[in-house]
């Protein structure tokens, strides 16, 4: 039997214009909720973990404020380790992992620093200025990762729940094991539904036993087993004049990924082509950044980029592709259908006048711009693309995927392309998700 977890993301009750990005936990004393998880997949643990949990994700902040602080005042990591055990040992982080901290704090120095020595008459680009870092510095970040930062150092960020995250797990009496053990089956799948929220107080007060339940969508239609190892995943991201609930609303992506094995995870962003907009929320941080820890923190599901992917239709599309060179490293392949690629061109369309304004600004960012993107882009570094295009769509988007496509193919990227009769509709897109599907796990089921 097959169990799979359809969790349609939503930041919409936590995110407010100028807000910062939603975060993982609301830190009330009764409760430790995920807000950003729609009905389909939201959970509540109980008032002694919720406090244990606030107290330690606080104690992480308290950690990460004092090394900033300690590294630029020129403390060294094993003085400031020495002194600063009371500040330390409430996150239950080792002496390790404040190390790890401390080169965070040189790698962001590097970055600004980077960022001053881009143009000048030397013309050094961004991916250029990433390549003089050593790997020694760069704590596994790869060149496109790198290059995107020096671009932009304000995206920058200590990525404290990931710290957060790693202390719960290593709190004392296996608390994160026990949440852990509640949103899962004894299939090791992800469970999905309320029932999460009247199984998770029940099962705090007892160490969590196995269950033959399998909630979610049952049964493959080959009859496969239950993987042993966590699903692999799909972020399936909306185009404009939709949300989160439109893929279920309007294709079978839910049969489609239960026949394939697959968790599809669908985040909401409103209008905002995946940006952290200048009038509005940072949703680019959101998705990009703090998403991948909600999921990996709550459901049973790959974090292996060979097991992770990304797709999109629209400006889905756009936003699939500008996360696959924007974060290389994170995934295995990455498609777009009927994506809205040049934002140059869609900018200059007489019906589309003033739509990126408050999203950008009056320019659009070379972080922005998928050809900026691919003009400093690591061709090796790159996952699998797939780009997809209805030939009767708007003229300016077909034209702007074949551009993407003739660059692609122009630098040596691996990329499969399929221009097909179709318009701008969802009935060319579930056609194409199951092939897209298919396509993104051929490496991992070959």
């Amino acid at each position: 039997m097959l169990a799979l977890t359809v969790a349609s993301v939503s930041s919409e009750d936590s995110v407010g214009a100028g807000a910062s990005p939603p975060r993982l936990v609301s830190h009330t004393p009764t409760q430790l909720e995920i807000r950003d998880v729609s009905t389909s997949a939201v959970g509540s643990v109980g008032a002694a973990a919720a406090g244990a949990g606030s107290r330690a994700s606080q104690a992480v902040t308290t950690l990460l404020d004092a090394v900033k602080a300690a590294a630029d005042a020129g403390t060294s990591p094993d003085d400031f380790i020495k002194a600063q055990q009371g500040t330390i040992t409430p996150t239950g982080l080792s002496d390790a992992n404040v190390q790890t901290m401390f080169s965070a704090v040189d790698l962001k120095k590097t970055i600004d620093t980077k960022h001053g020595e881009l143009g000048g008459k030397d013309k050094k680009t961004a991916k250029q200025a990433a390549e003089e870092i050593p790997e020694t510095d760069r704590l596994g970040l790869g060149t496109g990762s790198l290059s995107s930062y020096i671009r932009t150092p304000k995206n920058w960020g200590e990525n404290r729940a990931a710290w957060q995250r790693l202390a719960v797990q290593q709190m004392p009496g296996d608390v994160g094991g026990r949440i852990n053990a509640v949103a899962t089956s004894s299939g090791g799948t992800a469970l999905a539904g309320a029932v999460i929220r009247g199984r998770v107080d029940a099962e705090l007060a007892k160490k969590p036993q196995p269950t033959e339940e399998q909630i979610g969508v049952d049964g493959a239609p080959d009859g496969r087993p239950v993987p042993a190892t966590d699903f692999p995943v799909l972020y399936l991201l909306h185009g404009l004049s939709d949300d989160h609930t439109a893929w279920l609303r309007y294709t079978s992506v839910e049969r489609y990924a239960a026949a394939a094995g697959l968790a599809v995870v669908m985040p909401a962003v409103n209008r905002s082509f995946y940006a952290n907009m200048v009038t509005g929320p940072r949703y680019w941080d959101f998705v990009a950044d703090e998403l991948p820890e909600i999921v990996g923190r709550f459901f049973r599901v790959s974090q292996d980029p060979a097991r992770t992917f990304v797709a999109g239709l629209s400006m889905g599309g756009y936003g699939a592709m500008k996360l696959a060179l924007s974060r290389p490293e994170r995934f295995a392949a990455a498609a777009t259908m009927s994506g809205t690629l040049d934002l140059q061109e869609i900018s200059g369309r007489p019906d589309r006048v003033g739509l990126l304004d408050p999203i950008f600004g009056d320019t659009i960012p070379e972080d922005a711009d998928l050809f900026a993107l691919l003009d400093v882009a690591d061709t090796d570094a790159l996952p699998r693309l797939h780009v997809s295009t209805g030939t009767e769509d708007h003229p300016g988007l077909v034209a702007g995927n074949r551009t993407f496509v003739a660059a692609l193919e122009k630098m040596g990227a691996d990329v499969t392309s399929d221009f097909r009769p179709g318009e701008h509709v969802w009935s060319l897109w579930d056609g194409l998700l199951p092939e897209v599907i298919d396509w993104l796990l051929a490496p991992a089921t070959a």
